[in-house]
């Protein structure tokens, strides 16, 4: 039998028939990462609309396949040569804001706090990313720390590079946000 490794070490111990994503069973998620740690462009960019559009995140809901995505993200996220790391750090970013379904304010968001907790967990993957001077993933690491504020202050310096930096409003406007949630730490 053939077991995964690298970023998608583990991925066969996860039971994702029993999960659940935007429309359903989370079958085909393993499938999805395995084409988003892909070496091709095409392939990795076909996993990320799969991933985007239907499955994981969807209008702003997570789902408990979320939760044990999470960690395989973070990891193809952390890869030297992975496409997109900007746009996979910003889907960690939504996910950690994310909701659950239909679940009212201010009740019990199991899958929120595991998503956010298997964020955190991994988070140390991402750490040499974060004093990058490259924008689009600068942008990605302040989403991040703007979400994740009290576990990503090594991302403070970054963040307030960027601002300094920035002459477009919308992005100075969600930097201001990322450095007021970052605060002085």
């Amino acid at each position: 039998m053939f077991r995964a490794s690298g970023p998608l070490e583990g991925i066969d111990d996860i039971p994702w028939k029993r999960l659940e994503t935007a429309f359903g069973s989370a079958s085909s998620v393993p499938a999805l990462l395995s084409k988003l740690a892909a070496e091709d462009v095409d392939k990795a960019d076909r996993g990320w609309e799969e991933m985007y559009q239907q499955v994981l995140w969807h209008q702003g809901n997570i789902y408990s396949a979320t939760a044990a995505a999470v960690p395989f993200i973070t990891r193809i996220a952390a890869l030297p040569k992975v496409h997109r790391r900007p746009r996979l750090v910003s889907f960690l970013a939504w996910c950690c804001l994310g909701t659950e379904p239909k679940s009212p304010p201010y009740t019990a968001a199991g899958i929120a706090i595991a998503v956010r907790e298997a964020t955190r967990d991994n988070l140390p993957l991402l750490r040499p990313w974060v004093d990058t001077d490259d924008r689009a993933l600068g942008l990605a690491i302040a989403e991040l720390a703007a979400a994740l504020p009290f576990d990503l202050v090594a991302a403070a310096p970054t963040v307030r590079r960027l601002f300094g930096r920035e002459e477009s409003t919308q992005p100075r406007i969600a930097l201001a946000g990322a450095l007021a949630m970052l605060g002085d730490r």
